[in-house]
């Protein structure tokens, strides 16, 4: 800074200087202490709020968190647990409504518990009654085998009754012409004669006796046993049809048979002798009403490494909105006049099961029904 003249004389130049860094030093540090004392004071602050969260929020929430996922997970009304209510606010209302939720679900679980246990008895009873009808109806159809042999029986044993009652009064004949003299060659020709032609008719009505009776023997054996075997399908086939064929015999049904010979099965006759059985009552009691004629045709072919199987009827079908529902349990149009309701799916759970097949069914109504097996030539292992 110049200093003014005085008398018009320049006296000099005067320099000042002022410093401020004592003065920035001590702002500084007392801005920095001032920032420490805020950020610590901000932490004491913010821990106090987080403990007091942590209690008063946090772990309450915690605790009606796990309540809810133990009455979640609980399987009895034991497993619910009732949480204390310690204070008197918003967590004290949700706890008391969480409690009033768990007590319910208990009760609820209870209940549902005592109905499963009923709902378990009842289905146990209801499979112990089924078995008890399918075995039933098993020995039904076996009944109705054994009337049918015993009604088949009665022609050639009748024809052997009345042949040995003539061959007796030919020998009573016989002996008396001896006795009395009067034998001629021309009577005992005739006597002769005769005999042979009574032992002949004896010989065929034996005969067929004792093809029925051993092909009923071999059916009933097979439909009690459920034995895994070897037979031929067209032979165990014929035999199933001889034992049913007596039905036949009453009505104005015919049967036609077309059976290839030579398919080897190694499967269970029994079942496959019942369902055959059972297809062939169906059309009759249900196609033809046991009275309208008409023809049953059963034939058997092979299919690769499988055999089928059809059956088929010309006789009144089967009505379409009944068609889906025919292999249920306890299905039938015959309600009250004897049918079960059981053969067809009898049939069907022997078909899927040990015979290890499939069944269908087609029916055009007035025309045909036709159903249909295929059956594997080895039956699954058991």
């Amino acid at each position: 800074m110049d200093i003014p003249l005085v008398d018009g004389q320049y006296l000099g130049h005067l320099d000042v200087a002022w410093s401020d860094a004592a003065l920035r030093s001590a702002l500084n540090s007392t801005l920095l202490l001032a920032l420490a004392q805020l950020v610590g004071v901000s932490l004491v602050l913010l821990m106090v709020v987080w403990l007091g969260v942590n209690r008063l929020i946090f772990r309450r929430m915690r605790q009606l968190q796990q309540a809810l996922d133990h009455a979640a997970s609980g399987e009895q009304a034991a497993d619910m647990t009732t949480l204390p209510v310690t204070e008197q606010d918003e967590f004290g209302a949700i706890t008391r409504s969480i409690n009033a939720i768990t007590a319910r679900l208990g009760r609820e679980l209870e209940a549902g518990r005592a109905s499963a246990e009923e709902a378990h008895t009842a289905l146990r009873n209801l499979r112990a009654a089924q078995e008890d009808l399918v075995r039933s109806e098993k020995m039904a159809s076996l009944g109705r085998l054994v009337a049918g042999v015993s009604h088949e029986l009665n022609t050639p044993i009748g024809n052997i009754v009345m042949v040995a009652s003539t061959q007796h009064e030919v020998a009573r004949q016989l002996e008396q012409a001896v006795t009395e003299g009067a034998l001629t060659r021309k009577s005992l020709s005739t006597s002769a004669t005769r005999i042979s032609e009574g032992a002949d008719l004896i010989l065929r009505s034996a005969r067929r006796a004792a093809e029925l009776i051993q092909n009923f023997k071999q059916v009933a054996v097979d439909q009690t046993t459920d034995q895994l075997r070897d037979f031929d399908l067209a032979t165990q086939t014929e035999e199933v049809l001889s034992v049913v064929s007596h039905v036949l015999s009453k009505t104005p049904i015919r049967m036609v048979q077309h059976l290839e010979g030579g398919i080897a099965m190694h499967s269970y006759p029994g079942p496959l002798g019942q369902v055959v059985t059972n297809l062939v009552m169906n059309a009759v009691h249900h196609g033809f009403q046991d009275v309208q004629p008409g023809t049953i045709t059963v034939s058997c072919s092979r299919q690769g490494d499988h055999a089928c199987i059809t059956v088929t009827d010309d006789g009144l079908g089967i009505a379409p909105e009944h068609l889906g529902k025919i292999f249920d349990p306890f299905f039938t149009t015959k309600l009250g006049q004897g049918g079960t309701g059981l053969g067809l799916h009898i049939s069907h759970n022997m078909v899927y099961g040990p015979l290890g097949g499939q069944m269908t069914v087609q029916s055009t109504p007035g025309v045909a029904t036709t159903f249909t097996l295929l059956l594997p030539c080895t039956a699954p292992n058991p």
